[in-house]
């Protein structure tokens, strides 16, 4: 290192220079002084422009490191969402009463049952069924403060009817 940054000092050298006499009894010989300076204006160009590519590449790790916060929020909330939706969904159809739905029909609608030629047999396809959960289980299930071992044994009952 301190061999590399000798060459680079502002070195003086003397150069010889030989030219003929106007008298013609020989040559006289001077010396010119040529000075090598230090390359300064390149050198902290060098440095401003390294300086300036690391903080381009720091800023862009910053944007990407929020991006990836704010994604990760998003993400979480969209998770909590269809999960508080799910619940709902599950809530509805477990307090959906039929016959409340059969009285209210008949005496706000003036509704009556078909008659035997009145019905249409529908075939609904296997893939078309719903099922609906229990929201007690699925609260249950969802519960972090649960052990291993009861979480396997919920899993053994879901499987083992």
């Amino acid at each position: 290192m301190a061999a590399s940054a000798r060459q680079y000092q502002a070195e003086t050298v003397e150069v010889p220079q030989s030219r003929k006499s106007l008298d013609g009894k020989g040559t006289v010989v001077t010396l010119q002084t040529v000075t090598i300076g230090f390359p300064k204006k390149s050198l902290v160009f060098g440095i401003l422009a390294a300086f300036a590519m690391c903080f381009l590449i720091l800023y862009r790790y910053g944007l990407l490191s929020e991006m990836n916060l704010k994604l990760g929020q998003m993400n979480r909330a969209c998770a909590s969402l269809r999960e508080s939706g799910r619940v709902l969904k599950v809530e509805i159809e477990s307090t959906l009463q039929l016959e409340d739905i059969r009285n209210e029909a008949v005496a706000r609608f003036s509704m009556h049952e078909p008659a035997t030629n009145q019905v249409v047999p529908v075939r609904v396809p296997k893939s078309q069924y719903s099922v609906v959960s229990d929201p007690a289980y699925i609260q249950s299930v969802s519960d972090p403060n649960r052990g291993l071992i009861t979480r396997a044994l919920d899993a053994l009952d879901a499987v083992l009817p």
